[in-house]
C-alpha cells in the first residue's frame, strides 16, 4: 500500500520482485529487504507475501490451479498423487477424482474467514516445501 512504500516507482519495484520470485528463498530474501527499507509490512503487504508463498509451493508441486467451489477447494495438478501425501492428515477429507484433479473438503469453520483458508494452505503445501518434505512425499 502507499503507506507502506509511498514512492511508486520504489512500490512497482517491490510488486516486481515479489512476482518475479521464484523459490521461497528468493520470496525471503525480498521480505526481508523489504523489512529493512520500509519497515515491518502492513496486513496487506503480508497477504501478498504469504499469497506468493503459495504460488511458488503450488508450482513446486506441479500445481496449476486451487479452486474454491462452495466448500471444496479444487487442486489441478499435472500429478494428482503427489497431493495425496500432503492431504492425508489434513482435517477434512481429500478425494482423488482423476489423474489432474483433487477435492478437498475442509472443515466448514476453515472457510471463514479467508485469512484462515490461506493459513491452512501454507500449511498443507508452503511448509513441506521449505522443509523439503515433498521428494519423499512423492516418491512414496
Amino acid at each position: 500500500p502507499r503507506r507502506y512504500i509511498k514512492s511508486d516507482k520504489h512500490r512497482m519495484e517491490a510488486y516486481r520482485r515479489i512476482s518475479r520470485a521464484a523459490t521461497l528463498e528468493a520470496l525471503e530474501v525480498v521480505a526481508a529487504d523489504l523489512r529493512a527499507a520500509y519497515g515491518e509490512p502492513p496486513a496487506t503487504a503480508r497477504t501478498l507475501l504469504e499469497l506468493t508463498e503459495l504460488r511458488i509451493a503450488a508450482t513446486h508441486l506441479e500445481i496449476d490451479s486451487i479452486k474454491l467451489d462452495g466448500p471444496d477447494l479444487i487442486f489441478a495438478s499435472r500429478r494428482s498423487r503427489h497431493l495425496d501425501p500432503l492431504l492425508k492428515g489434513a482435517p477434512g477429507r481429500a478425494s482423488i477424482i482423476d489423474d489432474r484433479t483433487v477435492y478437498y473438503r475442509p472443515p466448514a469453520n476453515y472457510l471463514n474467514p479467508t485469512s484462515t483458508l490461506l493459513t491452512v494452505l501454507r500449511k498443507l503445501l508452503v511448509n513441506p516445501v521449505r522443509k523439503g518434505q515433498v521428494a519423499a512425499a512423492a516418491a512414496g
